[in-house]
């Protein structure tokens, strides 16, 4: 991005938004592999 005339800035923006989808994408990944666990059933 700099090495075609882009400024820092963009360069900068470019990334936080890309690290922003990855971790959104890793969240929703990790919510939806973990199974809601059922309460044991008590046990007399």
């Amino acid at each position: 991005m700099i090495t075609s005339g882009g400024s820092v800035f963009t360069a900068l923006t470019v990334h936080a938004s890309a690290a922003v989808l990855v971790l959104i994408t890793a969240a929703l990944l990790l919510r939806e592999k973990a199974p809601a666990q059922p309460e044991p059933a008590p046990s007399r």
